[in-house]
This record gives structure tokens, C-alpha cells and sequence, in this order.
């Protein structure tokens, strides 16, 4: 079915459906509420706008299984199918716990099965209804929409499965038809709105008289923002720290990072947390940074540890009808003007594909190799009277004397001989991503060519071995870049302190290679387990010690044993070590024990 979905699901729903995703909806949310100052021209009267977040009770538990065929029926599903969904909906029985013991059975009437992976998208299928009769409102003359931009799609509610959020404005006949819709949706679905839970949102500067319309009106009070949408807060003003407040106290989500670009005082608190996780012994505790959290924001191979109608929305709200690249600075939501600001970064990455020939002749990059007007020598003088490529162009043909005139000898012959000339006057220029093969913009890509990066290496994703905990694998990264609290380093911070390792009779100093590799436990736990590989390592250094298990040729089956083998080793040694440094002695046949049990 899922292949079905986006034919099936209006823009509206992003839940559950292939193409879409949670991030389109808050973005989406994000800019409309921006506009929420904006007022709605109505016979003479201006009205506010309102933005109305319903909450479901126990909306998949709920949901009617008639109706559900109902509307697949309508969709066109065949017969078979349906009594194929219904029967799979209908076999659902409950036990009731009590005292933990299960009394009895008792078959529902209603509802999807939560955790089933079928059931988010019944309950889309059915939902949908809903999507359509709130669309068809646009249609309805006596409804007057949230007020947008002149060029901005009109967009009345948004929805990721059960989470629905509405955009209307005040008029009392809109919020009317709107709450019939509502009611008339739960008769039909069984579905019911808590009230108590839902909630209205007005601009801060709205008269009192007409809060209390609104409220009146839905049965639903009025909330002050920044209104919580699926997990990100969402606000018109000016950030502050209490917006963040909440999400920061408990687990976030992450693509609420993805979605938006918190105040830098938010980060770094985020920073602070993440730190904690890393570095710190306990909760609430500091402790020493051992890697920049850029080295550790890389990808693991260098050493680290589309939305189509939020784009139609951005497209036809700020760009009207002028081409992205075009568009100057200007006033705008924060999430523009961040768009504007990578825009600058990445354009020059953009080749223009020529049709018509109206791209700026020395500012585009419409030849590959850059805009003529840099590429150019320093002395060379520009001719301001050729503004566009057309204006170098004769029946679909190069204007030869005119390329020569104007530009230096090379980039003469080279557009002459290798840059097709615009032949397609019907046609608009087309760009062209440089950064992927098929000219298609990814935001992965872009993020690709602005990152920070370190050198790629492909042992480093050797590291994290699939199935090792967390805690033995980011030992092994820690080993392999020196950060570890051990004698040595500690006194290159700058403490006055002897160096000694407790694990040897004969002391020596506390260092990594002697800890995991030549101390007498070392040498006998690397002993057992590479005779019993085959591996030779006598004489090595402990890197080349752990790549000669990371390129040992064993067939594809045993690969990711022996790749989990050196860290296994590191972590009970690295165990042994603070047993004897805090008198709670390890024997070396209990290291190689617990690291064969480990193994195994």
C-alpha cells in the first residue's frame, strides 16, 4: 500500500506516507505562524487569524471499522482487499491484568492495534477524510482563511496522523463551518476531540472581546505561545531560553534539530548535555573534554563518532515569480533567512542549463566554469551593455563577433566551441545540482560540501562493530586517539604527579601502549588470542597490533569477530587496570576469560 499513499493522502498529511516527513510539517508551521500578525480582509472588516491544535482521544483506539471500509471502498480498493483489512482489523481481543495475571478475554468493536505496522496507515487512509472536508472549506464562499501572503499557497490545517493543527481566521460563520466539519468527522469515524485538551492561539495584541468569540464559538481556551507541535515549539516573537525550557529538561527529539536552528544559548546548553554523556562519570557532574566536539561530530569513516509543499509554500510565499537565485535580501521568517544565507555558500555550485538565454551573461555560472565575471583577468574590462546571454545570441546561434568583442580570447573559443547556444526561447533556463550526477538538489550533498571534515579513513569505521555496547566501542575510539585519563596525560595537563602502573610487580609508567599492550596482562591476553587466530605480532605497536585483526583475511561470516575482538580485549584490560588502581585485583586468567565470554 505504501506506494499507493502519496497518490492517495493529500500535501496535508505528512505521517506515514513515502516522501514526506515529520520536519516538512513543523517548517511548515513555523512559517505560517509567522504570519499570524497578518489579518483577513472580510465585507469591510478585518479579522484575526487562529490557529487551533486538536487533540484526539485515544485516536487509533477509536476508530470505526466501517467507516474505515467505507473509505476504502471510496478510494477504490477492491472488495477482496477490504474484507481482507477488515478481517485483520476485526480479530482483536483483549485480556484484562490484574495482580499481573491475565482474567478472561473480551473481543473489541473499534480500533487499530497500536504497534501494528498496518495501522498508521488505515488510520491515514481514514483520516484523510477529514483532510478533504477541511480542504473543501476553500470552496465554501462564507469561509474566510488565515491571512497570507498575496502569492502564498492557502494552506488550512496541517496533519502527521493524529496530530492536526488548524489555520483559520476569526470570523465567527469560518469557525462555525470549521466546528461542524469536526463534529460531523466524529459522528462518522468515531472519533471524539478532547476539548479540554486541544487548544486556541491568537496574536498577543488581539482585543479580549474577540478571544472570547473564538473561545465561545469552539468550546475550545485560548493558550498563550509558544504553541508545542509535535514536540518543537512554535512562536511568532523573539526566542527565549523557557521556550526551550521543557524539551531540554527531558529526552528531545531529534529531528527537532533537524527542523530548526535553536538560539545559540539553546546549543549550548545541548553542548553541555552531550558533553555530560561523553565525558562525565555521573549525572549533573563535569568533567574533562577529552576530543573537540567538532572531531567527534565527524562521520565514522574520518574519525567522528524534499518537501513538496513546504517548498511550494516557500516558493510562492517569498520568490512570487522570480527565480531563487535572484531573489536580494529582505525581511522574512528566520528559517528564510537562513535560506538565504546558505544560498551565498552554495550557488557558485549551480550550473545553468541554457533554454531561453535570459541568465545574467557575467553573474551566472551558465558556462561550468563559474560566472564570466571572476573568471575574467583582474584589468580586464566588463561590458555592462551585455546584461543577459540573449543579448549574444542571433537566431538560435552564438553572435561570433560579439563573444569575441567582449570577452578574452580563451573563454572566446571555449563558449564558441563547447557551450550549446540558447535555442529554446519557449523554455525557461534550467539550473543543474553540480553536486550529484543527476542535477537534482540534496540537502545531503549540500551538507557534504559545508561541513567540517577530517581525513577519511575506511579502518575508523572498523570501530563500531554492530551488536558491541556503546561503552566498549567508544573505548576502542578513545585508545586510538590517546584520550585516555591515564598517568601520563594527566601530568601533560600540567599536574605534578608520578606516573605507575599497578598492574605490573616492577612498575612502569602509566601509559597507553604499556597499559594495552605491554604490561604482563597485555602481552599474554593478545598471546592467547592471537595464536588461536593465527596472527603474528611480535614486535608491533598497539595500532599495528589492532589493524592486523581489522585486515586479517577470514571469510565474510568471522569479519565482524575479528573486528570486535581488539576492542573486547581493550576494555577488560582497561577494566583490570582501575581494579588495581583502586585494590580490587584482577588476575590475568580472569581478563582472558571475560573476554573470551565476551566473544562468545
Amino acid at each position: 500500500m505504501a506506494h499507493l499513499l502519496p497518490d492517495l493522502i493529500s500535501q496535508n498529511q505528512a505521517g506515514f506516507v513515502k516522501g514526506r516527513s515529520i520536519v516538512q510539517n513543523i517548517l511548515l508551521t513555523k512559517e505560517i505562524i509567522t504570519d499570524i500578525r497578518l489579518r483577513t480582509k472580510k465585507r469591510n472588516q478585518v479579522v484575526p487569524n487562529v490557529v487551533m491544535k486538536l487533540d484526539m482521544t485515544k485516536a487509533y483506539d477509536r476508530l470505526s471499522w466501517i467507516f474505515l471500509t467505507k473509505v476504502m471502498r471510496k478510494m477504490g480498493f477492491c472488495e477482496m482487499f477490504i474484507s481482507f483489512i477488515y478481517e485483520l482489523v476485526e480479530n482483536n481481543w483483549y485480556s484484562v491484568l490484574i495482580n499481573g495475571q491475565p482474567h478472561g478475554f473480551f473481543h473489541s468493536t473499534r480500533g487499530v492495534k497500536q504497534g501494528d505496522p498496518l495501522s498508521p496507515t488505515l488510520f491515514i487512509i481514514a483520516a484523510e477524510v477529514l483532510s478533504r472536508a477541511l480542504n473543501s472549506l476553500r470552496n465554501n464562499l462564507w469561509f474566510t482563511g488565515f491571512g497570507m501572503p498575496k502569492w502564498s499557497p492557502k494552506i488550512n490545517h496541517l496533519a502527521y496522523a493524529d496530530d492536526t493543527i488548524i489555520f483559520t481566521s476569526s470570523c465567527k460563520i469560518s469557525l462555525g463551518l470549521i466546528m461542524r466539519v469536526l463534529t460531523e468527522y466524529e459522528a462518522a469515524s468515531g472519533q471524539l476531540i478532547n476539548k479540554a485538551k486541544s487548544s486556541v492561539y491568537l496574536h498577543d495584541r488581539v482585543e479580549e472581546e474577540i478571544l472570547q468569540k473564538v473561545e465561545r464559538v469552539t468550546g475550545i481556551s485560548r493558550k498563550e505561545f509558544p504553541l508545542i507541535y509535535l514536540g518543537c515549539p512554535i512562536y511568532y516573537n523573539r526566542s527565549k531560553m523557557e521556550f526551550y525550557s521543557e524539551l531540554l529538561a527531558k529526552t528531545m527529539p531529534m529531528h527537532l534539530l533537524a527542523a530548526v536552528d535553536p538560539p545559540s544559548f539553546v546549543m549550548d546548553k545541548l553542548h553541555k548535555i552531550f558533553a555530560q554523556f561523553y565525558w562525565s562519570n555521573n549525572i549533573g557532574e563535569s568533567g574533562r573534554h577529552w576530543a573537540k566536539w567538532k572531531k567527534v561530530c565527524l562521520p565514522v569513516q574520518e574519525g567522528g563518532l524534499n518537501h513538496p509543499l513546504w517548498s511550494a509554500f516557500m516558493s510562492n510565499k517569498y520568490l512570487k515569480k522570480n527565480n531563487s537565485i535572484f531573489v536580494p535580501w529582505k525581511q522574512g521568517s528566520y528559517g528564510w533567512r537562513k535560506m538565504l544565507q546558505a544560498r551565498d555558500l552554495m550557488d557558485h555550485q549551480i550550473w545553468w542549463q541554457l533554454r531561453m538565454g535570459s541568465l545574467l551573461f557575467w553573474f551566472d555560472n551558465w558556462t561550468g566554469l563559474g560566472p564570466l565575471y571572476f573568471i575574467v583577468p583582474p584589468e580586464f574590462q566588463c561590458n555592462e551593455a551585455v546584461e543577459k546571454v540573449s543579448d549574444v545570441v542571433t537566431d538560435g546561434r552564438w553572435h561570433v563577433t560579439g563573444i569575441r568583442n567582449n570577452l578574452p580570447e580563451d573563454l572566446a573559443e571555449y563558449i564558441l566551441h563547447e557551450v550549446k547556444p540558447p535555442a529554446k526561447p519557449e523554455e525557461i533556463d534550467k539550473p543543474w545540482w553540480m553536486l550529484e550526477q543527476n542535477g537534482e538538489f540534496t540537502v545531503k550533498s549540500a551538507w557534504e560540501y559545508l561541513r567540517s571534515r577530517g581525513e577519511k579513513k575506511e579502518v575508523y569505521k572498523k570501530i563500531w562493530v554492530k551488536g558491541l555496547p556503546f561503552k566498549i566501542t567508544f573505548l576502542m575510539w578513545r585508545v586510538c586517539h590517546f584520550k585516555i585519563p591515564l598517568d601520563e596525560e594527566v601530568k601533560s595537563w600540567g599536574y605534578q604527579m608520578p606516573s605507575r602502573c599497578f598492574c605490573c610487580v616492577a612498575p612502569k609508567k602509566e601509559t597507553v601502549p604499556h597499559i594495552f599492550l605491554r604490561s604482563t596482562t597485555a602481552q599474554a591476553t593478545w598471546k592467547y588470542f592471537c595464536a588461536a587466530a593465527g596472527i603474528n605480532v611480535d614486535g608491533m605497536h598497539l595500532h599495528q597490533v589492532i589493524m592486523q585483526w581489522w585486515t586479517a583475511d577470514v571469510p565474510a561470516k568471522l569479519q565482524n569477530i575479528f573486528y570486535a575482538i581488539p576492542s573486547i580485549i581493550v576494555w577488560q584490560l582497561w577494566k583490570k587496570r582501575n581494579g588495581d588502581n583502586h585494590r580490587d585485583k584482577v588476575s590475568t586468567r580472569r581478563v582472558i576469560y571475560q573476554a573470551s565470554t565476551d566473544v562468545q
